[in-house]
């Protein structure tokens, strides 16, 4: 009965989804092809899955949050290998090309994306060539871009983000691609995308897909686009004062252009307003590191010190500001420019000294937050007309026998569709005699599933491409393993051994526990004492009571499940990375 009433209440949420706002939300254009509009709802999964990344822990959407204007409330956000280098930019309103991050090292969102997502030859080979292009660029416009520096980069290149690049001996976290291929959670995604099967997927098929998502992230009018179309109404007393002082005296549409049928609030430029000298006060030529911005990209001087403009478009719903994220608010970002920045050899000649009264700033600011700030949150999508209706799901015991009686949440995760509430409540099941239940999506991208004391599956985002699934109950006391061996003849191992390298003589014996499919085998592990969270491993395994080495793994020690191993994919993977490795000595390299 509380199953029915609970599908119910989502079922009539889902029938309310599409209503709009105060203003007419941004429509996909008429041309847009089937399968393009397959690749943005891909992509926006894909977007939004921690496990869509090259260590499967971080999504796109951590450091670019859709609640928080596609962009983060930290200063700096916290990637894979660390804290990123500077504040997160936002997403909205990008143009196809022009140059991105900041400091415009990617030509594409594609660019980007395979640097975050591709192995390390991958992510090495597109750097080397946009280096190699950036430097062109610069040679033939006549800008006389510094060789030793762009020679430098060269030599020194290592793949962007991931910090010093690991010698052949040491093991990568399971391949994306390999992730995806022995999940089968998006099959169907890109199987509409691009018509394909997950099988012959690459790198540049998941780019394509996140940067069609990315392109379409549209901000969709706001009061200022109101009143220029003759509404004065649209803008309050004080945020029509701020515009016309945004216009003129302040001068900030120099960069933050008003001009076109849709203001794009950027002219697409990089500018000097010397935010890298705030702190430092010191010229490029002097002993302090200051942040280079785009010079470091175009190997040209006076570009040191420049970074892109940014749209101010949504601006009041991602604080904080700036490529530092040094300003906590739009008033301090306006005192900051009224005092004329911080100068340096290459300030640009738009920021000198404005006199502005607080009075006036204070108008400014309301036009930035009044003014800016659309009617409906940007990148809302609608539910697919395709998805699953139900969710048929199972759940079995590492011993393979149904999990009776089990209380399991469906917990919304994601992003929210057009028309629903900011926050989504989850459901609660009891799994019958067989360990099944059914469920409905909420309205929400995906679904995660959850029971006290124990890891389903790998703890995975759900998205709603999903019609059925079966998940493994980890105890959180034991570890599991899948095991995938090469073919049906191949004999499955009796035992797994895995030695934790960074831990001398710890070893942990994984038993084999039950048989999941013809090719696939489950073994378990009681979590160690001590030791817990990822760890470079040896793995061996046993057969014929003789050991033998498989390679180097990283292995989650900490309790559930951790990441499968699959025989299949192992001499092709090994060859392939002593492949990349000949062609690209420099990866052996440091930075």
């Amino acid at each position: 009965m509380r199953y029915h009433a609970q599908r119910q209440w989502w079922l009539a949420l889902l029938a309310a989804v599409g209503v709009g706002g105060a203003f007419p939300a941004p429509e996909v254009d008429a041309r847009t092809s089937a399968a393009d509009l397959a690749k943005i709802e891909l992509g926006r999964r894909l977007f939004l899955d921690p496990t869509i990344s090259r260590m499967g822990t971080v999504s796109c959407a951590a450091c670019h949050q859709p609640e928080h204007g596609f962009s983060d409330p930290r200063v700096q956000s916290m990637g894979e290998p660390g804290l990123t280098k500077r504040h997160s930019q936002t997403l909205l309103d990008l143009p196809a090309t022009g140059g991105f991050h900041w400091d415009g090292e990617f030509d594409t969102v594609a660019d980007l994306a395979f640097a975050r997502l591709g192995t390390f030859a991958e992510a090495l080979d597109r750097s080397r060539t946009l280096n190699a292009r950036r430097f062109q660029r610069s040679l033939e416009a006549g800008r006389e871009p510094n060789d030793d520096w762009y020679k430098k980069r060269m030599r020194d290149l290592t793949p962007p983000y991931y910090g010093a690049v690991t010698p052949a001996n040491t093991p990568e976290f399971t391949p994306l691609l390999l992730r995806l291929r022995q999940d089968g959670r998006y099959d169907d995604g890109f199987r509409a995308a691009f018509g394909a099967n997950i099988d012959d997927i690459g790198t540049h098929e998941i780019a394509t897909a996140i940067e069609n998502y990315v392109l379409s992230l549209r901000t969709s009018g706001a009061p200022y686009d109101r009143f220029v179309r003759g509404e004065p109404e649209a803008l309050s007393a004080a945020a029509r004062r701020g515009l016309y002082l945004f216009k003129d005296k302040a001068g900030c549409a120099q960069c933050h252009s008003l001009k076109g049928s849709y203001a794009p609030l950027t002219d697409g430029k990089f500018h000097n307003t010397g935010v890298s000298f705030r702190s430092v006060g010191a010229s490029f030529e002097g002993r302090v590191e200051v942040d280079g911005g785009h010079g470091t990209m175009s190997f040209v001087k006076a570009d040191l010190g420049r970074f892109k403009t940014p749209t101010l478009r949504d601006i009041a719903r991602h604080p904080p500001y700036m490529h530092d994220g040094g300003f906590k608010t739009l008033k301090d970002v306006v005192a900051y420019y009224r005092d004329g920045g911080t100068p340096n050899a290459n300030l640009s000649p738009h920021i000198r000294p404005v006199k502005l009264t607080d009075a006036e700033i204070n108008d400014i600011v309301a036009f930035l937050e009044e003014g800016l700030t659309s009617y409906e949150r940007p990148g809302l999508g609608q539910v697919p007309k395709d998805r699953p209706a139900e969710v048929f799901t199972k759940i079995v015991a590492i011993n393979g026998r149904p999990m009776r009686s089990l209380s399991v949440r469906v917990v919304p995760f994601g992003d929210r569709f057009r028309g629903a509430p900011r926050t989504v409540r989850g459901q609660v099941f009891e799994t019958d005699r067989a360990g099944k239940f059914t469920f409905s999506y909420p309205p929400t991208t995906h679904v995660k599933l959850e029971a006290n004391g124990y890891e389903l599956g790998l703890g995975r985002a759900i998205p709603d491409y999903v019609s059925s699934l079966t998940l493994v109950a980890t105890p959180t006391d034991k570890i599991s393993m899948r095991y995938h061996v090469a073919d049906q003849k191949q004999q499955a191992p009796k035992r797994i051994i895995v030695k934790v390298i960074s831990r001398g003589s710890v070893t942990v014996e994984f038993k084999r526990a039950s048989r999941i499919s013809a090719k696939e085998y489950l073994y378990v592990a009681p979590v160690q004492k001590g030791v817990s969270g990822s760890h470079r491993c040896q793995v061996a395994v046993e057969r014929n009571r003789r050991l033998q080495q498989v390679g180097m793994f990283v292995v989650d020690l900490s309790g559930g499940a951790t990441e499968p191993i699959d025989e299949r994919g192992l001499r092709r993977n090994v060859a392939r990375f002593i492949r990349a490795t000949v062609a690209n000595p420099t990866r052996r390299g440091r930075r």
